[in-house]
């Protein structure tokens, strides 16, 4: 539910239709592999430089906690890869995850592939995911590839004011208006949207941010126009290439969020053309390879 405090479904997999996922690139798999007593490591020398030394291990199922999932079965394996550590700093630089042993009817091969680097977040230093790559060939033939950049982390906290009593200042008229409701898009106004961001069936993956600009105003709740040009943001939620028997290319798309006077709001669109069972537009194409720019519009309704 946008805007919504919480997710109605328990399990992560329940809001994907199709494509693969993983969740274990920040910290599952690193820290089974070295904290489990039955994990077993090789030295494999140096990588790619001096500063860079690789270790093969091996995390056997007892204690692996790797789960595959796909729609038929649900299996627990254990996993192996390599790690590359700098020597005189001990820093984490990269690691490959492979499962060991997964069912040929399940798939026949996943590997994901993560990059660490140290970063420092108000004064203090740690070390996370730059990016991870993973790679998934299922048993039917199909390929999927994601590549996933990690930019921009924050570090949260939290500060507590304990008053007793005292009259709070009025808030100025700039803060009056940030804390009135934000104006909504009329329920059941259809937004017709021009692609802003480049989506191309070769570089793009599922996650990017995709924003689009309103070609006509439409109404909002409060009776004034939101004016053509309006940025609607969202994600590409799927990319899908098929080779056989015929080239295709799939994207499933949902836009989420509307600038309305400079805030980010949320809104509810569901396409007027193909949808999934999780109310993303899905557009597909009779081609290999497929790039969808400001020639590309689609139609949506509020909901």
């Amino acid at each position: 539910m946008a805007s919504g405090g919480q997710f109605q479904s328990n399990n992560p997999a329940d809001l994907l239709s199709g494509g693969f996922s993983g969740n274990g690139d920040f910290a599952s798999f690193i820290i089974t592999a070295f904290s489990s007593g039955g994990t077993s490591f090789e030295y494999l020398g140096p990588c790619r430089s001096a500063s860079c030394v690789r270790y093969r291990y091996d995390v056997p199922v007892s204690v692996g906690r790797y789960v595959v999932e796909n729609p038929v079965a649900r299996v627990t394996v254990g996993y192996h890869g390599s790690i590359d550590i700098d020597p005189q700093s001990a820093d984490l630089l990269a690691a490959t995850v492979i499962p060991t042993d997964v069912p040929k009817q399940m798939a026949c091969d996943i590997r994901t592939r993560m990059m660490y680097k140290r970063t420092i977040l108000n004064a203090s230093e740690f070390t996370i995911p730059e990016a991870v790559s993973k790679e998934y060939l299922d048993s039917n033939g199909w390929y999927f590839s994601n590549w996933i950049q990690y930019t921009g982390c924050r570090q949260y906290s939290a500060e507590s004011t304990l008053t007793f009593g005292v009259d709070e200042p009025e808030p100025s008229a700039d803060e009056q208006k940030l804390r009135a409701p934000a104006a909504m898009p009329m329920r059941g106004a259809t937004l017709e949207l021009r692609l802003a961001t480049k989506v191309d069936s070769g570089l793009s993956s599922a996650g990017d941010r995709v924003e689009a600009r309103l070609i006509r105003a439409i109404r909002a709740s409060d009776g004034n126009a939101i004016p053509a040009g309006s940025v609607v943001s969202g994600h590409l939620a799927q990319v899908r290439r098929a080779y056989s028997p015929k080239p295709s290319v799939r994207f499933a798309i949902r836009f989420d969020t509307i600038l309305i006077d400079g805030r980010s709001t949320p809104v509810t669109l569901s396409p007027t053309g193909t949808m999934d069972a999780r109310g993303r537009g899905v557009f597909t194409f009779s081609r290999e390879r497929v790039v969808l720019d400001s020639k590309f519009v689609s139609r949506w309704r509020v909901q």
